[in-house]
């Protein structure tokens, strides 16, 4: 049986067979880990009080921190107004469903679409 490869081509070595295998493999994790680790898309989150940067807003604003108590995760980066803080609080939202205006640090919450409670 003839080979197609020429007399001058050397095979290739197992280190190369295992680079190659690992690069195969590299390029399918992004594929089998999680699409969304950071659960942004999940009704995960909440708004709680940033108490470590409240000198950060103005007197009638509140420093909010997004947290997620499942993955442990949070971002705060947010303020809002007093009233709408509290309209905010307890209630799960997704963390790609919020809206904020552009500026300075810390920035100000525009919108919000808080989920819907799910029915038994």
């Amino acid at each position: 049986m003839k080979s197609n490869r020429k007399a001058d081509q050397p095979s290739p070595s197992s280190w190369q067979k295992c680079l190659r295998s690992f690069c195969l493999c590299l390029g399918f994790v992004p594929l089998l880990s999680a699409c969304d680790p950071w659960h942004r898309e999940k009704c995960e989150w909440y708004f709680e009080p940033d108490f470590d940067r409240v000198e950060s807003v103005e007197p009638g604003w509140v420093a909010l921190c997004a947290r997620n108590r499942v993955v442990n995760k949070q971002k705060c980066l947010f303020k809002a107004r007093l009233e709408y803080a509290q309209a905010l609080q307890g209630k799960p939202f997704r963390l790609n469903s919020v809206k904020v205006d552009d500026g300075p640090y810390p920035k100000e919450i525009s919108s919000v679409k808080v989920c819907k409670p799910e029915s038994d």
